[in-house]
């Protein structure tokens, strides 16, 4: 009973211990995979951010906006009732005429207004977000074997 000690698990087979090559081909695929876990998991911050940034600006742009036009609809089509009543009253205007000039008037602005809003370029959202994958393209062209 003197003999060696008993190097076998309590199952009672012997375990394989991996050797070096494998070994390092494992430690090199984790490695990898959490670089990439770690680059995905930044980049979701990032948006995560950006989206609750513009989330909040978005939304409160919005709701003003709604209120702010709530308000000047109620302004404006009292300025133009009064405006339409003084041609009518005063001009000796019939209301279909008053109504049917200031329909096109009105129709007139709007495409005018319409097509001025078609030249102003579009601000883009997620900046920073686009800034980066602009940089990650420019990184992996200048990694990518076939490019060269």
């Amino acid at each position: 009973m003197n003999g060696p000690p008993n190097t076998h698990p309590p199952s009672g087979r012997p375990t394989k211990q991996p050797s070096r090559p494998d070994r390092e081909l494992g430690e090199l695929l984790t490695g990898g995979l959490s670089t990439v876990v770690n680059y995905v998991h930044m980049r979701a911050i990032l948006i995560i951010i950006e989206l609750k940034e513009a989330g909040v600006g978005i939304g409160t742009k919005v709701a003003l906006l709604a209120v702010a036009a709530i308000f000047f609809g109620i302004g404006y089509f009292a300025v133009m009732f009064f405006a339409m009543a003084l041609l009518v009253g005063k001009g000796g205007w019939s209301w279909p005429t008053t109504v049917l000039v200031f329909g096109c008037g009105h129709l007139g602005i709007g495409v005018l207004l319409f097509l001025a809003s078609r030249r102003y370029p579009k601000q883009a959202l997620f900046k920073d977000t686009i800034n980066e994958l602009e940089k990650d393209r420019v990184w992996l062209s200048k990694k990518d074997p076939s490019n060269s």
